[in-house]
């Protein structure tokens, strides 16, 4: 049941704190009141005074014995914790829980008073330690107090509420502001309670002997896990002996389960996917049990899949006062005692423990994990210390306790002590062993059936409490700090110092042969992700400018840089449930883990030593999803190692020919160019345009264009544009050039044989392809001539041909690069190229498409290419010069000038295909690009002009006869009209002589030009030249 109600808020008063004998009448549903004096520095826990006799007279118990420990750590001069400490002002002294609100720095601290029972603190220390600054504010500060309805005993908060737990089976739910709870007395609104069961101890049955007086106060309480920013619909609550599900839309409950025949303590939510599947739950009676939820029913007890009786059991039957699961491996729950001891369980196997912590004197009364660090957790006890244990698969413990076990007082030397007659100590089996991974468990103790897990170091110790340690909470905003409550309202946030995780990294690299990669692995291990991924990136660099491809361990630092996803739930199960994992109605069996019952001994240990180093080495699985930790890197920074595995990745992909894998992070390649250029080197681009162009050339030559730019655009004056180092992606990407040798300067393709047909880009990737093959070859020809102890392959010799193969291309690199400082021709010659093969792809009639192209290679039509047949093109701006918009515009590509020679010819305009084939003799003169021309010339250009010629010739001759007609009826046509006829068909034969005349002075001034050709050069244009001359006299006499 559910109800809310409507009372106006009292703001309570410094009298009313100082009274005596202070109002302790019950509060109604919504009488949420604000304290105003609670954030007041004098109104501290020395000042308040309460009634005689009651808690807050009471005399601290005695600390004499921590005053040897503080000068122990004074002494040894450790700075591996920080903390900050406050008094919650609550008048009782009977504080209970202490929760986080998300990734905010503000808390909440309840306590089990009637009035003044609710506290807002703010943590005002940075997120993280910098040990080279000294921040303005640091510590706790309390913001608020408020008085709630009912004492809160447990608290738990999610997205943006907050529900606690009472007596007499209720609980209150309330909705918090974020944005206002940080001011005094607001943020805080009551929305409804809920009752469990009618709360009346009459209802509830007479507890059976020996086990718990029955109560009806809620244990516990706690949202169910869901997705980032999405509301909890449900949460859990324990009262008596049952576990509660309510659900909070349908406001009731919606499954319950009797899960002990004693008094339930503690019970916890797993946060792994499927979200709202197992629960933990354990009490009074010692045993441990995991329920699916989704198995519950109402006051069934179908729910439990997974149960280990008397998992505390001891000599006095010590109850289990906390259960969690670990935030980064599902399997992975824990679970704290009376018996002061700390047991990990692996959930894939039965009745033995994998991990133990030994390290209190009294019971444990809370327990968090880290939500950093798999392998760390943080206890607090009735010893009235806070201990930080991490686990380490070097140390072995047994299972069960010694009778003569002794556990040294805090922060001294004195050793663990263990029977010895039965078991082997920690130092007996870590010290013969040559590495935490050479030797097996069984190697190690040398014993095969005695019950053996993994231990814990301690790494930091508080004890500066008075009173019992009560409730831990790690915080999301404020990294490796736990928030620590006392029962006397002592709250203090522990800080675990990067000094401290410095000392205990697991390395791998030796700091003298790998500092980098040493550093990087302490960088990690203390979670300054910072630090980390700007040692990572300065290792890729190192790596450029040493002009390898890879770092030597970047793959390694990548690796260990970069979260691992979460465990998928469908790849382990429950055991004692047939191998079937967690996920979906039929749920999938999981092979190895079929047997029923399998029961942890060895292989359970061994398994949880492997898994816990690798999550103690790498970050943990599921750590990404903590967006926190993330947020407090640099954007710049995380940029970097983007960028640094973007391209590890993208050269993984281009060994592996995963070319359309390249293709994909185009765009992220070309963000990585404009963020930082030097990780986008031009081998590094012309490699991926290398991957492509043999595979989708159009596509790759889109790319090409695209990364081109990118590299133009990032130019400043600061730093200048690495443009003019692309000539390897440049001359690829026009490939082939005219500036290429004579293997790859063929006779063209004719314009009239089927170019249309949409082989152009095919053909392309064909010639692309063999020229990569030959480059690889002439590569390791080259290596082989500087380092002579460089293997030879079974081709490995330099012929003549190679020798001038590998110069023409020492050539064509020097050529392609002085063209490189005028960015925006080059980018236009490639879109120019793009926009040409776009156009081979299209059907249509010759004399049309050459039309087309002319206007593409004059820039007389520029049609938009931004995106076109799903290939997108960033235009530059200004890339056409406006005086020169309708002339022929240079560009490099032999393809392109083919096709543009052909479509002059196929539209009549014989003088700009001459004109424009002597320029290229002289541009071109010292490479095969002009000799490849001429013989097209004589070849293609000469007969086409003579039946162009012929075909001048049968017109005039039409229309000389069409004269002569008239002229026989001259006395009925008009002299004048004999004679335009007559005109008419002689003029185009007469501009086909001017025509023929002008081929033939640029041909005989190109032959007299000195040094332009070569020998065989002139005896083509010499042959030009004659054929020309006999077509001269042809026209002469047909005129």
């Amino acid at each position: 049941m559910a109800s809310t109600a409507s009372h106006p808020a009292r703001v309570l008063t410094h009298e009313d704190a100082r009274d005596t004998d202070p109002p302790f009448a019950k509060v109604t549903t919504s009488a949420i009141t604000a304290n105003a004096s609670a954030m007041d520095k004098g109104f501290s826990h020395a000042r308040l005074h309460s009634q005689p006799g009651s808690i807050a007279n009471a005399p601290p118990p005695s600390s004499v014995w921590r005053e040897s420990i503080a000068l122990t750590s004074k002494r040894n001069k450790e700075n591996i914790v920080t903390t900050a400490s406050i008094r919650v002002p609550n008048i009782e002294k009977y504080a209970t829980s202490v929760q986080a609100f998300a990734e905010t720095p503000y808390l909440a601290v309840g306590c089990a008073s009637e009035t003044n029972n609710l506290f807002i603190v703010e943590n005002l220390s940075p997120a993280t330690i910098d040990p080279f600054e000294t921040p303005e504010n640091t510590g706790l500060k309390t913001r608020s107090a408020f008085s709630v309805p009912d004492p809160i005993f447990k608290m738990s908060f999610s997205g943006d509420r907050l529900v606690t737990a009472g007596p007499n089976s209720r609980l209150q739910l309330f909705k918090i502001d974020l944005k206002e709870i940080g001011t005094r007395g607001k943020g805080l609104e009551h929305l409804f309670d809920c009752k469990l069961n009618s709360g009346k101890l009459s209802d509830v049955k007479v507890a059976p002997p020996g086990t718990r007086v029955a109560s009806v106060r809620i244990h516990e309480v706690e949202f169910m896990p869901c997705p980032k920013d999405a509301l909890s619909p449900r949460f859990l609550a324990l009262e008596g002996r049952k576990l509660f599900v309510w659900d909070i839309t349908a406001s009731k409950v919606v499954a319950s389960e009797m899960v002990s025949f004693d008094q339930l303590m503690s019970a916890s939510w797993s946060p792994h996917q499927p979200y709202g599947s197992l629960i933990a739950a354990s009490g009074v009676d010692h045993h441990l049990s995991v329920l699916d939820a989704r198995l519950m029913g109402m006051d069934t007890e179908k729910g439990v899949i997974w149960k280990v009786e008397r998992a505390h059991g001891g000599r006095f039957h010590p109850s289990i006062t906390s259960v969690k699961f670990n935030p980064f491996v599902p399997f992975w729950l824990a679970s704290t005692g009376e018996d002061s001891i700390v047991r990990v369980w692996d959930l894939r196997y039965l009745k033995n423990p994998a991990g133990k912590v030994e390290g209190h004197y009294k019971g444990i009364q809370s327990m968090a994990w880290s939500n950093t660090h798999a392998e760390i957790l943080v206890t607090g006890s009735t010893d009235c210390s806070v201990r930080a244990w991490c686990f380490d698969s070097s140390v072995i413990t047994p299972i069960k306790s010694s009778k003569n076990a002794f556990v040294g007082s805090p922060s001294t030397d004195w050793g663990e002590v263990a029977e010895s007659k039965t078991y082997a100590t920690a130092s007996d089996i870590t010290e013969p062993m040559r590495s935490r991974n050479e030797l097996s468990l069984k190697e190690a103790t040398g014993m095969h059936d005695v019950p053996f897990c993994v231990g814990a170091k301690m790494i930091a110790d508080v004890s500066t409490f008075s009173g019992p340690v009560i409730s831990i909470n790690a915080s999301w905003s404020h990294l490796d700090t736990f928030y620590c409550l006392s029962s006397i309202g002592e709250l203090s946030s522990v800080t675990l110092r990067p000094d401290l995780f410095k000392a205990t990294t697991p390395h791998r690299f030796d700091s003298t042969e790998y500092p980098l990669e040493h550093c990087i692995e302490t960088a990690v291990y203390s979670r300054d992700l910072k630090g980390a991924f700007q040692q990572v990136a300065q290792l890729s660099k190192t790596s450029l400018t040493e002009r390898r491809t890879f770092g030597k361990n970047e793959r390694k630092m990548i690796e260990l840089c970069t979260a691992k996803e979460a465990i998928d739930p469908a790849s382990w199960a429950v055991a004692n449930r047939g191998g079937l994992s967690l996920v979906g109605t039929l749920r999938k069996v999981v092979g190895q883990w079929k047997d029923e019952g399998k029961e942890g001994g060895l292989e359970m240990v061994e398994r949880f030593k492997k898994d816990l180093e690798e999550f103690t080495y790498y970050i943990p699985p599921r750590f990404g999803e903590f967006k926190r930790w993330y947020d407090l890197i640099p954007t710049k920074t995380r940029l970097d190692l983007e960028m640094v595995i973007l391209r590890f990745n993208t050269l993984v992909d281009v060994s592996k020919k995963n070319w359309e894998s390249v293709l994909k992070a185009e765009q992220m390649v070309c963000k990585g160019i404009e963020n930082d250029p030097s990780f986008m080197e031009p081998d590094y681009l012309k490699l991926l345009i290398e991957s492509v162009l043999p595979n989708d050339y159009l596509r790759g030559l889109s790319m090409a264009y695209n990364l081109a730019q990118s590299v133009d655009q990032c130019g400043s004056p600061q730093s200048p544009s690495r443009f003019p180092q692309l000539s390897g992606l440049v001359g690829l990407s026009l490939f082939p050039t005219v500036f290429e040798s004579a293997t790859w300067i063929t006779d063209p393709s004719n314009l009239e044989r089927r170019w249309s047909d949409g082989r152009g880009p095919k053909m392309r990737q064909i010639w692309v392809r063999g020229f990569l093959d030959d480059n690889v070859k002439l590569a390791a020809l080259t290596r082989t001539a500087v380092d002579p102890n460089q293997k030879l392959s079974k081709q490995g010799v330099i012929t003549s041909s190679d020798a001038i193969q590998i110069e023409y291309d020492r050539k064509r690199s020097i050529a392609i690069g002085n063209l490189l400082s005028d960015s925006k021709s080059i980018l236009r010659m490639i879109s120019t190229e793009i926009r040409v093969l776009k156009l081979l792809g299209q059907q249509g009639q010759n004399e049309d498409l050459a039309e087309e192209l002319i206007r593409i290679v004059t820039g007389e039509s520029e049609a938009d290419t931004s995106k076109e047949n799903g290939l997108s093109v960033r235009r530059s701006q200004g890339s056409i010069t406006e005086g020169n918009k309708f002339a022929y515009r240079t560009t490099i590509s032999v393809t392109t000038n083919r096709l543009y020679l052909d479509s002059l010819l196929l539209t009549k305009r014989f003088e700009e295909y001459f004109g424009l084939c002597n320029d290229f003799c002289i541009n071109y003169q010292s490479y095969e690009f002009p000799k490849a021309i001429l013989r097209h010339a004589e070849i293609t250009a000469i007969p086409k002009l003579k039946s162009h010629i012929d075909n001048l010739y049968a017109k005039a001759t039409t229309h000389v006869a069409d004269a002569l007609q008239l002229a026989e009826k001259a006395t009925a046509q008009p002299t004048s009209v004999v004679g335009q006829t007559m005109t008419g068909g002689t003029k185009p034969l007469r501009e086909g002589m001017v025509s023929v005349v002008k081929i033939s002075v640029i041909i005989a001034q190109l032959i007299e030009m000195k040094g332009v050709l070569d020998k065989e050069g002139v005896e083509l244009a010499a042959r030009c030249a004659i054929a020309l001359n006999m077509m001269l006299g042809y026209v002469c006499h047909l005129i």
